[in-house]
């Protein structure tokens, strides 16, 4: 079913005009040009390597942690690891899953057709009124924005365009998931795991340049981490110290196996098969050879998507890294290293 809707959000036709994706936020605040498509990369026969400092900076920011604690987990880090991993074999409590979007598949259904118009697009988005809000006023924004403003439905959609939909559609349906969270930890950390989400997002589109399979690499971004919504849920429920876990080898574990409920998330949402592959492949150890074109992107998104969050957060400056990396530069445009994610 994802086929059609590919071809709808990115496939087929593009001008020279066209925009590349970009998140909700960056559309509303960031009328700057558009940058150069990158040339597709040479075929590569593994991963890039990860950073594990990067890693466990990342992961200390949505636990509140200035700094890790070198050396073994403690008894009550292992009983959440634990429960991570029986989450990971479906022996856990499967509830803790998100559940898919509801308008992602109503959206599915209308889109499968090659000869949806605008007008009826409208339609179905009016019985939805956050997407009715979001619409008009993205394409009211100043990156959209026509001579008059949009007061019109249909009008807004059609200045939108493919790729403008399909960004606002993946904005508005993933980030109430994001935004769930209720527990002493989670809470904490939505802001931080969303704001990453869609730096990570943006990234692998950004990456993948204006190819049919855009939209797949938009999605790949966006739910690679998505695994850390219920691994934060789990340690709200197994984790009562006063202090949060903070062991090195705690934290390595918690993002090994949030990552492994992140391919099976993407596997209950029937997402497409290539965004489930690159996605386990960044979970396998060792990692397979060769690997999936996507999941080398996906490597790359999910390392600069942190270290740019970092740097915006201002909690571990990151001064030069970014310097002549044209991804980096990317999301530093849309973004800006200024922007801090809202609670």
């Amino acid at each position: 079913m994802w086929t059609p809707l590919r071809g709808f959000w990115g496939g087929g036709s593009r001008s020279a005009k066209s925009a590349p994706p970009v998140a909700v936020a960056a559309a509303v605040s960031s009328p700057a040009p558009v940058a150069p498509a990158l040339p597709t990369p040479a075929p590569v026969m593994g991963l890039p390597d990860v950073d594990p400092a990067l890693d466990g900076r990342f992961s200390a920011l949505l636990l509140s942690l200035g700094q890790l604690r070198p050396g073994d987990a403690d008894p009550t880090e292992q009983l959440v690891l634990l429960r991570l991993d029986e989450l990971v074999h479906a022996r856990g409590q499967r509830d803790l899953l998100p559940r898919l979007p509801a308008v992602l598949p109503k959206l599915m259904s209308l889109v499968r057709r090659d000869d949806v118009s605008p007008r009826e697009l409208a339609e179905h988005l009016a019985k939805d009124p956050a997407l009715v809000s979001e619409v008009i006023r993205i394409a009211n924004s100043p990156r959209y924005r026509a001579s008059r403003a949009m007061g019109s439905l249909q009008d807004a959609v059609m200045v939108l365009g493919q790729q403008g939909m399909h960004q606002l559609v993946t904005n508005v349906a993933m980030r109430p998931v994001f935004n769930v969270q209720a527990g002493r930890f989670s809470l904490a950390a939505r802001s931080h795991l969303w704001a990453q989400a869609a730096r990570c997002a943006h990234a692998c589109a950004y990456l993948q340049g204006p190819r049919s399979d855009q939209f797949e690499a938009y999605l790949a971004g966006m739910v690679v981490n998505a695994g850390l919504i219920p691994a934060l849920r789990v340690l709200d429920q197994s984790y009562s110290r006063p202090s949060a876990p903070d062991s090195v080898v705690f934290h390595e574990g918690f993002l090994k196996l949030s990552l492994k409920i992140s391919a099976n998330i993407a596997k209950e949402w029937n997402f497409p098969e290539g965004v489930t592959q690159a996605v386990e492949a960044l979970g396998t150890l060792p990692p397979p050879q060769p690997t999936v074109h996507l999941a080398v992107l996906l490597r790359s998104a999910d390392q600069v998507s942190k270290r740019h969050l970092l740097m915006s957060a201002q909690r571990h400056p990151i001064n030069e890294e970014g310097e002549g990396d044209p991804c980096f530069a990317e999301l530093e445009r849309v973004f800006g290293a200024a922007q801090m994610p809202a609670h």
